[in-house]
Formats: C-alpha cells, structure tokens, sequence
C-alpha cells in the first residue's frame, strides 16, 4: 500500500471512539496514583518540618521537639513516629534505629526516645 492509501485508514482508526471504559479498573488506578501523590506529599512535609538527624547530642532536643510537632499536625499515631524516627535519621543512627525496630516492635515510641537519650 502506498502511503497516501494507508493514510485514510489511520484517520479512520483514529477518529473511531475508543472502546467501552472499565469503571472499576479506572477507579483503581485513579486511586492507587492518589495514595501514591499522598505518599510523596507527605515525605515532603516531613522533610520540611522534621530536619535530618545524625546523633548530634546538641540536635537531639530540638529533632524530638519537630518528630514531636508533626506527629501533633498529622495525628500520627506510636508505630509512624517510630518510622518518622528512621526517616529523618541519617548514618549509622538510622542503622541503630533501624535495628532496635526490627528487634522491637512491639514497644512503643516512648522505648525508643528513651533508648536514644541514653
């Protein structure tokens, strides 16, 4: 076929309307793509509220008092402060932190703050 003849063929596929929209597939995606903007928006926020910490003695104080705050703002229940613990820690705090959630899980935010004033 030349390329003038092909030419009418893909107007017409085009101008065809798509086919029949899975509603419940469509609501899924939708979904799935808001919890993941939702994700990154708050990883956002964190960075921008909580500073990173590295076990600095002096920074302790003031990077519980942010881990603090936003728990307050988010309603952020024990088990997320704990994670927010690990995602503003940097170094090898983020690897002990790490460590004693694995290794406890079942104890509380109050554990942990406690363990890292020591």
């Amino acid at each position: 076929m030349s390329e003038q003849q092909q030419q009418p063929i893909e107007q017409q596929q085009a101008a065809q309307p798509p086919g029949p929209i899975n509603l419940p597939t469509l609501l899924q995606t939708l979904s799935n793509q808001l919890v993941s903007l939702s994700s990154v928006v708050q990883a956002q926020s964190v960075a921008a509220i909580v500073p990173r910490f590295d076990g600095t003695p002096t920074k302790f104080k003031a990077w519980i008092k942010a881990l603090s705050k936003y728990g307050m703002l988010t309603a952020c229940d024990d088990e997320k402060l704990k994670l927010l613990a690990l995602q503003t820690s940097e170094g090898p705090l983020s690897d002990y932190i790490h460590r004693w959630l694995s290794a406890n899980q079942d104890r509380p935010w109050a554990d942990l703050r406690t363990e890292l004033q020591s």
